[in-house]
């Protein structure tokens, strides 16, 4: 007699569309005998994760897929069981092998129910993370990669994000900006400087990520010199990732640079001025003169080339000693400088001799500053670091003209100051 079909419970229904739906989940279903830990199910997405055939998951302790460190006592799985017999469920990261032999990350949430066969069971859901995993391993190296260029440098150094939040930095930098490198990433750079500082960093490196082109420059914080470089990290697309950050403490170079540099000022002033009287000398002089020449020739005009020259100055060495002598070479120059006009120049240009170069200056004007200065010196005598003698000079005057030589005018004025010392000295002569 043929058997007559039962009709099925509404559970039995519930229970068989509840398993059609676990088949086609693609996240990975299993289960898993609470009493002995064997695996009595698995969905398809399980099977594929894994790489094994259904008959080889299936009937196996569940740690079997596990690594060895993992399924080791008091490993991950004896852990993951112990809070599941406490909990009723667990949920975190286990890592296996797939059929291949590679290694496999899930995300497991395991919850533990009742089934009409196994009896009390836990159900784990599997997502695939492998991928993810992997990118954060990746991620992990790269960025021990850098920290160890970055500790590499004597000098700080780091990596921002555009807007100039710390992604990595070495100990030199951190102990700079007073901070500890676990302190400094994931914060603004900025929050660790003064604020007129953090504004001209901040400018800067808003010019580095928007030329994408590194910015240098140099600023001073807490009276230490640094330069510093921006230097953008560019994708296969040319747009800006990240930002290195160098920061050299030059503090001692730009000393020495500035020592160097004064230096540099003082052999320059050197090599244009008389020690003694402080004038410029004789070569500095003579290229005033080829300047004026030069501005004569090509817009015209005229001017005074004059030669002064102290009398009788060999007489008042021996009678009153070389530090007279020099005392009187300083106060005439000082004469000279108050009595003669910005634009004018007078140079010391040997022994005794001075000469001067008055642009735009007419033989009467000039002839008249001439009989000043002479009047200034003879007011000085009476002063008792001078001289009870007065101290008197000759001075020999010349054009300057469109087409002369310097030495030409010098040869003029010398012989106009040979005429005046012919004429009885302490008088000025113009060239003929």
């Amino acid at each position: 007699m043929a058997q007559t079909m039962q009709p099925e419970t509404s559970y039995e229904s519930a229970m068989r569309l509840s398993m059609e739906i676990v088949d086609r989940m693609n996240e990975g279903v299993g289960l898993t005998r609470c009493r002995d830990g064997v695996v009595v199910y698995g969905n398809p997405a399980i099977i594929r994760m894994f790489g094994f055939d259904p008959e080889e998951v299936v009937g196996n302790h569940f740690t079997w897929l596990l690594t060895e460190e993992d399924k080791a006592p008091g490993g991950r799985a004896e852990q993951v069981v112990e809070h599941l017999m406490k909990y009723k469920a667990w949920k975190g990261e286990v890592r296996g092998f797939r059929k291949d032999g590679s290694v496999i990350w899930v995300n497991l949430t395991v919850t533990t129910l009742n089934h009409p066969e196994h009896g009390e069971v836990w159900m784990g859901i599997y997502q695939d993370i492998t991928e993810k995993k992997q990118a954060q391993d990746q991620l992990h190296q790269e960025h021990n990669t850098i920290q160890a260029i970055l500790d590499a440098s004597p000098e700080s150094a780091g990596l921002l994000a555009c807007d100039g939040t710390v992604l990595a930095a070495n100990a030199t930098m951190a102990s700079r900006l007073g901070s500890g490198v676990d302190d400094l990433v994931g914060k603004w750079i900025g929050g660790f400087m003064p604020p007129e500082v953090a504004a001209r960093r901040q400018q800067r490196l808003e010019e580095a990520v928007g030329t994408g082109k590194p910015v240098r420059f140099r600023d001073t914080r807490d009276q230490r010199v640094f330069d510093t470089t921006f230097c953008p990290v560019l994708d296969d697309a040319g747009k800006v990732l990240h930002v290195a950050l160098f920061s050299h403490d030059v503090t001692e170079l730009a000393g020495t640079m500035a020592d160097l540099e004064l230096a540099n000022e003082l052999y320059r002033k050197a090599a244009h001025t008389d020690h003694l009287t402080g004038l410029p000398n004789r070569r500095c002089f003579m290229d005033a003169l080829n300047r004026e020449l030069y501005r004569v020739g090509r817009y015209g005009g005229q001017g005074i080339v004059g030669i002064i020259d102290v009398d009788g100055f060999k007489a008042l060495n021996d009678a009153h000693g070389h530090a007279f002598g020099d005392r009187v070479l300083v106060e005439l120059s000082t004469v000279l400088r108050d009595q003669l006009r910005n634009s004018d120049v007078v140079g010391r240009y040997a022994g005794d001799e001075f000469t001067l170069l008055m642009p735009n200056a007419c033989p009467q004007g000039a002839a008249a500053v001439i009989d000043r200065i002479r009047a200034a010196m003879i007011a000085l005598a009476p002063a008792p670091h001078i001289a009870p003698i007065p101290v008197t000079f000759s001075a020999g005057l010349a054009m300057t003209l469109a087409g002369q030589s310097p030495e030409d005018l010098l040869h003029k004025a010398d012989g106009a100051l040979y005429a005046a010392k012919a004429a009885g000295r302490n008088c000025t002569r113009l060239a003929q």
